[in-house]
């Protein structure tokens, strides 16, 4: 057994007797059930699990930490309450795309502590207010970064760094940004596709000016009265 998908049920803990000889599981889906948590016992019973989706279920804010070594997608969406564990993408050493979406979450906290092979974070549709510096310096690997629909008023400096040269696709659709730090673009030399649709914001963002490999610019319905002449000169890829 490969793969296996049990939806649309009451499940609250998992039948770990269905699974007895399952250890070459590659692919989980339990959307749809009633898991207040991840059971620990996920990452013995299963070793080779690369696909986990727990939608829709009732988790609480407490997490289960363990190391799940062979998870590459991770998708936590439309929950209850939840709170991402501190450095929680160091558990998931192989982990290339998370998605945490429409769980009602307030914050992201420090996702790792060392290097991160994560390609592909997801964390639209929830409540995150504010961003901390340094949240995605250790994340080299990063090449698309969605934070569509949330409650972010500013784009801070000092969130990417030196590694960040991946990233090539950044959503910040339907926040109440009124504002764009400077500095927060300047290690995001490849971005390709920026979209601020949506927004608050009165003034032209001078710091997308210095996003030499932009392709693709929206910045529909916000409160924007003119563009300077120089703010696009350098955009040549537009």
């Amino acid at each position: 057994l490969a793969a296996a998908t049990i939806n649309d049920g009451e499940l609250s803990d998992m039948l770990y007797k269905y699974f007895k000889t399952a250890h070459d599981l590659e692919i989980l889906s339990l959307p749809t059930n009633q898991f207040t948590n991840v059971p620990q016992i996920l990452s013995t019973r299963f070793p080779k699990l690369k696909h986990l989706d727990i939608s829709n279920n009732q988790f609480l804010t407490n997490f289960e930490v363990t190391t799940y070594p062979c998870i590459e997608n991770l998708l936590i969406t439309n929950t209850g309450d939840f709170a991402i564990p501190k450095n929680f993408l160091d558990y998931l050493p192989n982990i290339t795309n998370l998605t945490v979406r429409n769980a009602n979450l307030e914050q992201i906290p420090p996702l790792t502590s060392k290097e991160s092979c994560v390609g592909d974070l997801d964390f639209s549709y929830n409540k995150i207010t504010k961003l901390a510096p340094g949240l995605f310096l250790n994340c080299s690997c990063l090449e698309i970064l969605n934070l569509d629909r949330n409650k972010l008023v500013s784009f801070p400096d000092g969130l990417f760094g030196p590694g960040s040269v991946m990233v090539k696709e950044l959503y910040l659709r339907s926040n109440k940004l009124n504002s764009v730090d400077s500095g927060a673009f300047d290690y995001l030399t490849n971005l390709e596709i920026l979209y601020m649709t949506e927004n608050k914001l009165k003034d032209f963002p001078m710091e997308i000016g210095k996003l030499n490999s932009l392709r693709k610019l929206y910045l529909s319905n916000n409160k924007l009265s003119e563009i300077l002449d120089d703010a696009l000169v350098n955009l040549h890829e537009i």
